[in-house]
């Protein structure tokens, strides 16, 4: 969902009030919801016989077993595996993407993790989980990480994870890749940093023609600065110029590999522009998902024959939305367009509980007492007697259960800012045609942000 993104000096208020703090958070309770209606008697016949279909887990992703996870084996030869989340700040989502990746390496060879953030940000990262540098990973997390909702202990906690599974076995390295396209922070300095390795010289080039507009581009287009715009995309030729002109000598002096890496970050670099300059300039609809479904691609690539990925990002850019509007389709429905059912998308669900979100201008944990939509999926999920379970629709056996996840009903979705009623976050959904697999945790607590 759409990143709010702030200047020093925003930050700056941000920490006098109390978002950037050394404050512990408080502990997570479960959160009781409140009395609701009874289910008619026909749902009832749905909600029994979801239970019978349903892999019931334990509230705790960590606590989840292999067994448990076997219902996920038919993705052993899948190409790519979006994961999504129903809110950016919950945290059995995202322990729980951790373990079902963490499930899809050991068992079946999962080769890397492509995020929801940065395409040059997660090279940063990468490198800690290879073992190229070290340091806190806490702290880089804390200083460097441009979105906050992976700020977290679980985040942090698939990170470690990832590095040491890397120490453990050398010769099946796990990677993690950004394919979002919001901030121009991290591609030219790590442009820069490559061809400092190289070519010191056509480094020097690029700082001539760049100028300091395309660091400050999200500013400059937030105010609407055409003249800016005009100097930004004069420059951003300049440097796809020479680095093509650079092409020979850099394969000569390192390899292709290294020019091909290269190259696409001068195209991430034209990426961001062009999302910046559609979405705050022009003020149509964004380019994000278009380019993000692009970069998943182009990594699955750039991986050897066999390579399988899982991709990790909200419920809607994972999800199969696919209408043939450029501003109105999903990552995932660009995937699902490329790759057919080598494309494989678990949706994640929740009834009530806390979460992390941006509340009336400040992050703080939210709380969403009980269902609020009767005629929801949600609804009646939260009736059902395993309350917190994977649910394949492909495994749905009972005709009147199948017919009834085929049907238009509101779902709650909610992404990086969050304003009471609850009820404003349903949108109508058909579940099976989203999806490939649900799951769904009834009562859910809130992720614990780095300080």
């Amino acid at each position: 969902m759409q990143r709010l993104r702030f200047s020093s000096f925003t930050w700056i208020l941000l920490s006098l009030f109390g978002l950037i703090s050394c404050r512990p958070e408080p502990p997570i309770e479960p959160v009781e919801p409140a009395e609701v209606a009874p289910l008619t008697d026909a749902e009832q016949v749905i909600a029994d016989a979801l239970d019978g279909m349903v892999v019931p887990i334990s509230s705790n992703p960590f606590d989840i077993t292999d067994t448990d996870l076997q219902v996920l084996d038919y993705l052993a030869d899948t190409k790519i595996v979006g994961l999504g989340e129903a809110t950016h700040g919950t945290r059995e989502f995202f322990q729980m993407k951790h373990r079902v990746f963490q499930y899809l390496v050991e068992q079946h060879g999962f080769d890397a993790f492509l995020f929801e953030m940065d395409f040059a940000e997660a090279m940063l990262f990468d490198r800690w989980i290879q073992g190229e540098i070290e340091g806190d990973l806490r702290s880089m997390m804390r200083d460097e990480m441009l979105f906050w909702t992976w700020n977290t202990d679980a985040v942090e906690d698939l990170y470690t994870w990832m590095r040491d599974y890397n120490r453990a076995n050398p010769d099946k390295r796990i990677h993690l890749y950004g394919v979002d396209t919001q901030s121009p922070d991290y591609n030219l300095k790590e442009l820069l940093r490559r061809l400092e390795l190289i070519m010191p010289t056509t480094a020097d080039s690029v700082r001539f023609y760049i100028g300091s507009d395309y660091e400050r581009m999200l500013d400059l287009y937030n105010s609407k600065d055409q003249i800016a715009a005009d100097r930004i995309q004069n420059s951003l030729e300049e440097v796809r110029r020479v680095i093509e002109e650079a092409k020979d000598a850099v394969i000569s002096l390192s390899s292709e590999e290294a020019y091909t890496w290269i190259e696409r970050l001068v195209t991430h670099m034209e990426q961001v522009e062009a999302h910046s300059y559609q979405y705050f300039v022009l003020g149509q609809g964004p380019l994000r998902d278009k380019y993000m479904a692009d970069n998943t691609r182009w990594l699955s690539d750039q991986m050897p024959e066999g390579s399988q990925v899982a991709l990790w990002a909200h419920n809607y850019h994972v999800s199969n939305t696919f209408t043939g509007n450029l501003f109105n389709d999903s990552q995932g429905g660009y995937l699902r367009q490329r790759y057919n059912d080598d494309y494989q998308i678990i949706g994640f669900g929740m009834n009530t509980g806390r979460f992390t979100a941006f509340n009336r201008g400040t992050l703080k944990t939210n709380t969403i007492a009980a269902v609020a939509n009767r005629s929801s999926y949600n609804y009646l999920f939260s009736h059902m007697q395993n309350k917190d379970f994977i649910l394949r629709f492909d495994q749905v056996t009972s005709s009147d259960a199948d017919a009834w996840l085929r049907r238009s009903k509101p779902f709650l979705s909610l992404g990086a800012v969050y304003q009471a009623p609850a009820s404003n976050y349903y949108y109508p959904i058909i579940l099976t045609s989203m999806y490939d697999v649900l799951i769904y945790f009834d009562n859910t607590g809130s992720t614990l942000l780095i300080r």
